[in-house]
């Protein structure tokens, strides 16, 4: 996505919430970079725009982050290192490559704080479950964790995941197209540079 977009205003292609956030990380095929994900309130953006956490939560954390820079700076780290974790679980997918054991020990290990940091509840219509602290700086992360849980280990009838082979993309995304034959994160961006350039090449010859 060769656009420069900021996590504000990047399309949210992926078609999860999981994948999305590997997406931001402007160009991954082409070199590395630039990061969306600079400072805690980044984080909170992209939680906001996916639906990630309700509002109210996100709102606690905003000002838990403002008063604790330090914590939030880690908490940031933690889950930009739990993304390129993330990214290496689906690029196994897409390329044929074999999972290290230490990215599924890390994988089991974040999955299962998250649902440390869950309680159940139960009210006169049904069970439910709710965060134990909404004050915690890695929710977004223990949300992503699960979300990807669901993801990556409920297979059934998931179509695949893929990468954009544009040039300075290398974004992923879920192949919901009918013959399961799509090829670009986004038909209006690297589809139609491809189109441009495949153009310009013939009207040389």
């Amino acid at each position: 996505m060769s656009t420069r977009r900021s996590v504000d205003t990047m399309l949210l292609v992926g078609g999860n919430v999981a994948l999305d956030f590997i997406n931001t990380v402007d160009v991954r095929n082409d070199g590395f970079g630039p990061d969306y994900l600079h400072i805690y309130r980044d984080l909170i953006v992209f939680a906001e725009r996916t639906g990630l956490l309700d509002s109210d939560d996100l709102q606690t954390l905003a000002h838990v982050a403002r008063e604790h820079p330090r914590e939030a700076e880690i908490a940031l780290s933690r889950a930009k290192a739990f993304r390129e974790l993330l990214y290496r679980l689906c690029r196994a997918e897409f390329s044929g490559e074999a999972i290290a054991q230490e990215d599924l020990d890390a994988l089991h290990k974040t999955v299962l704080n998250a649902m440390a940091g869950r309680v159940l509840i139960a009210t006169s219509h049904h069970l439910h479950y709710q965060w134990r602290s909404v004050e915690d700086l890695d929710l977004p992360t223990h949300a992503l964790a699960l979300a990807a849980h669901d993801l990556l280990l409920v297979r059934g009838a998931r179509r695949p995941i893929q990468e954009c082979p544009g040039r300075r993309c290398g974004w992923v995304f879920l192949d919901t197209s009918r013959g399961g034959k799509r090829r670009w994160c986004s038909d209006k961006t690297c589809g139609t540079a491809s189109r441009i350039s495949k153009f310009r090449a013939h009207a040389v010859d």
